[in-house]
């Protein structure tokens, strides 16, 4: 079997693994329309098909130390298969420093007969900690919820993302990233897009 590829390992910046350059997010964030993840080579064993109310969910696990990344796509060793995770991320995020890094992912597909799908990605460090979370789609059940609760508030200027943080419920608008502290830990939230139906959010650790 052929040799695999120096394991690239950049150097990270201080305060989890994957940096963020907000003013790019800010910059570009009208341009942004959602989020979408795919999971390319997993091999049998890795997804799983759980029936979901009227909807079913195909939810693939993935666990091993990453051979290369770039901005928009890891790629795993897993035994003798090279398994590509794929990522649709707003600008001024991205994922090439967990190259050389040991990651669980987790990727589902939410899918409903007369809803729109919901697509939702959890990446974690070995020890099990998030470090991104990201959703495109209808707000989380309480077992979804992989930084804590999340669900869509109404207001006099439209819906917004309601995060349920250490001190109390804090609402954001769209577009407008924040700092939050929830039972799982210091992130970053940064709300995509926020309707009346659903919502695409990020979280990051910080």
């Amino acid at each position: 079997m052929a040799s695999s590829p120096p394991i690239q390992r950049p150097r990270l910046r201080p305060g989890g693994f994957l940096p963020l350059d907000l003013e790019a997010f800010r910059a570009h964030a009208w341009e942004e329309g959602g989020l979408c993840f795919a999971v390319c080579g997993a091999p049998p064993g890795c997804t799983e098909t759980v029936p979901i109310d009227d909807g079913v969910q195909l939810v693939t696990h993935l666990h091993g130390q990453v051979l290369s990344a770039d901005e928009d796509r890891i790629v795993f060793e897993l035994g003798d298969d090279r398994v590509a995770v794929r990522a649709l991320l707003p600008r001024g995020l991205g994922l090439a420093t967990l190259a050389g890094r040991f990651v669980r992912v987790t990727v589902s597909l939410l899918c409903h007969p007369r809803r729109p799908p919901t697509v939702d990605a959890v990446f974690r460090d070995e020890g099990g900690s998030v470090l991104l979370w990201a959703r495109d789609g209808a707000p989380p059940t309480a077992r979804e919820a992989a930084c804590g609760a999340v669900r869509i508030a109404s207001s006099p200027s439209g819906p917004r993302l309601a995060v349920v943080t250490a001190h109390g419920a804090r609402t954001l608008a769209a577009r407008d990233p924040a700092q939050v502290r929830t039972p799982a830990g210091a992130f970053v939230v940064l709300p995509i897009r926020v309707a009346p139906d659903g919502a695409a959010f990020v979280f990051l650790r910080r």
